[in-house]
């Protein structure tokens, strides 16, 4: 089964409202915020307002054009569009004033569905979602397909179907083993670099272990002599005032 977005589409219309007044408002298209200066001229207001959506569209993924006096917003990648007018200091405008009446809040995407298989799909809808133009809630799509047991090669026609078939089964086999490799891949290398975490902290406790004989043995080595060394010094310290004693005595 495949899908393909469609480009979406909404189309606006341009009417006076009643008391507007010239002044500031702020158009929300995909959450983003698009400052106007609305004239009370129909023109210039159409034509401002595509200017400063189409200097957004980076942003908003949605570009505006003039349909003869009022503006058709396009998102050419099928993304939903939504669309809000909060005034400033103009008064009494509201999303006409600017050609995009009956433009709904959110215009949703649509989507053309590619369906090959043994079993009738049903696709639940919602608010957010159409099929191919049709209204939201269920749509059964019917099954293409023809399942390996009741395949008949008696004819050039039950051969064709046939290989059709099986066409579809090697490809549902192949996106499961598709999908089975990707996840096996996933844990081999979590798995390798667990046991090279582990490897490292093998290593490391170790080393903080084990100590070095040599290098031990070593500084005992120094230690002693060290010690021997000054226990002499000690020793010729003390025989000196003895000496000096026996000398007075004398």
């Amino acid at each position: 089964m495949t899908a393909t977005a469609q480009a979406t589409s909404a189309a606006g219309t341009y009417a006076a409202t009643a008391g507007i007044t010239a002044g500031t408002a702020t158009l929300t298209i995909n959450g983003i915020a698009i400052g106007l200066n609305l004239t009370t001229v129909a023109a210039t207001d159409v034509a401002n307002t595509i200017a400063a959506i189409n200097n957004n569209s980076a942003a908003t993924g949605v570009t505006a054009a003039d349909n003869g006096g009022a503006i058709t917003l396009a998102a050419t990648d099928g993304r939903n569009i939504t669309s809000s007018l909060a005034l400033g200091t103009a008064t009494n405008a509201a999303k006409q004033d600017i050609g995009l009446g009956t433009v709904a809040a959110t215009t949703f995407s649509s989507y053309d569905l590619s369906y090959t298989g043994t079993n009738a799909l049903v696709i639940a809808g919602s608010a957010a979602n159409t099929v191919k133009g049709q209204t939201n809630g269920s749509t059964s799509a019917a099954a293409t397909g023809t399942a390996i047991s009741l395949v008949d090669v008696s004819t050039v026609a039950g051969a064709h179907t046939a290989i059709s078939a099986i066409d579809a089964a090697l490809s549902t086999v192949n996106t499961s083993r598709a999908t089975l490799g990707a996840l096996q891949n996933r844990f081999s290398t979590t798995v390798a670099s667990l046991q090279s975490s582990a490897e490292n902290q093998s290593a490391a406790r170790s080393r903080i272990q084990d100590a070095d004989f040599a290098a031990e043995t070593a500084a005992l080595s120094r230690a002693q002599v060290l010690q021997q060394a000054a226990t002499a010094m000690i020793a010729q310290a003390n025989q000196l005032p003895q000496q000096v004693l026996q000398l007075l005595k004398g």
